[in-house]
């Protein structure tokens, strides 16, 4: 997912709203000073006029002074414990200095020194909340967090969560607990954050939505389905092995009133040729094996930075003879080729399947993609109308509350401000708890209308698609582009050695 416009300001104001940022209470941490200015790098430890180390703060880059405190803190624990080791054994951190774990090791263990040190200032710095522009420093903010409080935080996301909940634990601690304590060698310290830690950022990555996720987006079976009935493998059309999950974008949708339903927004689109580089051939390639309908529109789902090959692709085309027979013939084609078939890729960086031809009958098909961001698959398109425009209509109190409070923090930047949305939509609505509830829901909102934010509201319930309308609704009223892709989220289902695209669709948001 990528931010549509980064010259997009977050407030709806017309006149710049300036905000009185007081000076943090704490000035100095662990015998080193802070220094909070309005200038300069976000953070930087430079030697002051009378020769002392100290850690200089722009409070202005950040959202909030408690949260500048706390970096500054947290910055201040990190080079003490540096210069710890140092000073105790100078070998041990030359022979651990091209560990990639190290800086991350020392991060965790200088905040497990301000734990040790000065408890008074761990409480201080764990009772700040921020938001989080990524994914990345959520994971961060969650560890420091476990450390200082014991605890893992309730306010992070369900994939963060999950992502720390995985660390193999022993006697009651992970490694988070044993990098922080201090008690192992610099390059056994490394050599953990490298092993359990650097993976479960990554699996936080694959779980989370980063910036969009809705607390209803979970896994659904296939459409015909009773709940918790195995899905055969026969039913499934499309699939992509090795497995990979995450997320699989298609188009995007919206909410018309004036239609009183859900549209797909439709661009132009043209045949797909990229420029195949020869560092390609190194990277990891997967085989996506779908069919082709010839009654519908044929959307590739693939996940973020999938790069399609277009010359892998391999039609098997079924001809029947006069006599009613039917015969197999497989055909390698290259894509593009006049007549013949061809990958498309549209204006919103949403894929197809196309055939001059007529084609009267289901036709299987595969192609090889590899994941990698190159100029002809990145998602570069500028924001259209609908991807501004709000719907409008009333809204509760709470809701009013939320968006007044938020037009006032003029220094968030996009991603900040649909982030607090997507958290104060999680907490607000319920997933709906049966099938026939959600038939019911969906009847209701599509038939709301112009009405369709106070429906919402006053329902209290809402699945991805429709927490996502109402999330999206209010990152536009707040200036900031929005939009929805529809696709799969796929989880490994133990049965399958691939990524089985099919089942209820999700949703999240791009902004």
């Amino acid at each position: 997912m990528k931010k549509l416009d980064e010259n997009l300001n977050p407030s709806q104001n017309n006149v710049e709203i300036t905000e009185s940022i007081d000076v943090p209470q704490t000035n100095h941490a662990l015998g080193i000073n802070i220094n909070y200015t309005n200038t300069g790098k976000a953070i930087q430890t430079v030697k002051n006029n009378s020769g002392e180390t100290e850690v200089r703060v722009n409070q202005e880059r950040f959202a909030s002074p408690e949260l500048a405190e706390r970096s500054a803190v947290e910055e201040i624990g990190f080079l003490q414990k540096t210069r710890e080791v140092l000073e105790k054994d100078p070998k041990a951190y030359l022979q651990a200095r091209n560990k990639k774990g190290l800086l991350g090791a020392l991060k965790l263990a200088g905040i497990g020194k301000i734990k040790m040190q000065s408890p008074q200032l761990a409480n201080r710095i764990e009772r700040v909340n921020p938001n989080f522009p990524s994914v990345k420093q959520e994971f961060y903010y969650a560890c420091s967090q476990y450390l200082l409080t014991g605890s893992i935080p309730n306010n992070v996301s369900e994939a963060i969560q999950a992502s720390l909940k995985s660390l193999k634990s022993k006697g009651g601690k992970n490694a988070l607990d044993f990098i922080a304590s201090g008690n192992f060698s610099l390059k056994r310290m490394a050599d953990m954050y490298e092993k359990y830690i650097v993976p479960a950022l990554e699996q936080a990555k694959k779980l989370s939505i980063e910036e969009g996720q809705t607390s209803g987006d979970e896994y659904r079976p296939q459409t015909g389905l009773e709940e918790g009935e195995a899905m055969d493998e026969g039913q499934i059309e499309n699939k992509v092995e090795p497995f990979y999950g995450g997320y699989y974008r298609g188009r995007a949708y919206r909410y018309d009133p004036r239609q009183l339903q859900i549209v797909e927004d439709s661009t132009s689109k043209q045949t797909f040729s990229p420029e195949i580089g020869e560092d390609i051939e190194n990277l990891k390639k997967y085989t996506f094996t779908g069919v082709f309908d010839p009654n519908r529109e044929n959307i590739l789902h693939l996940p973020y930075k999938a790069l399609p090959l277009p010359e892998s692709l391999n039609i098997q085309e079924d001809q029947q003879e006069a006599e009613g027979v039917i015969k197999s013939l497989k055909t390698r084609v290259f894509g593009g080729q006049k007549g013949k078939w061809q990958i498309m890729r549209d204006a919103r960086g949403v894929f197809s399947l196309e055939s001059p031809n007529i084609v009267s009958t289901k036709t299987p098909f595969s192609f090889e993609f590899v994941l990698h961001q190159a100029e002809d698959n990145r998602l570069n398109d500028n924001p259209v109308a609908t991807d501004l425009e709000a719907l409008g209509g009333n809204i509760d109190d709470e809701t009013n509350t939320f968006l007044a409070e938020t037009q006032l923090q003029s220094h968030l930047f996009p991603e900040q401000v649909a982030q607090k949305v997507v958290q104060f939509v999680r907490k607000k609505f319920k997933y709906p708890e049966d099938q026939n509830v959600m038939n019911e829901m969906n009847s209701l909102y599509a038939e709301s209308g112009a009405n369709i934010m106070q429906t919402i509201c006053s329902h209290g319930i809402a699945d991805c698609h429709w927490s996502n309308i109402f999330a999206g609704e209010l990152i536009k009223r707040l200036g900031v582009a929005q939009r929805i892709p529809a696709g799969f989220y796929v989880q490994k289902d133990p049965r399958f050695d691939f990524a089985a695209l099919a089942g209820t669709g999700h949703a999240w948001s791009e902004v």
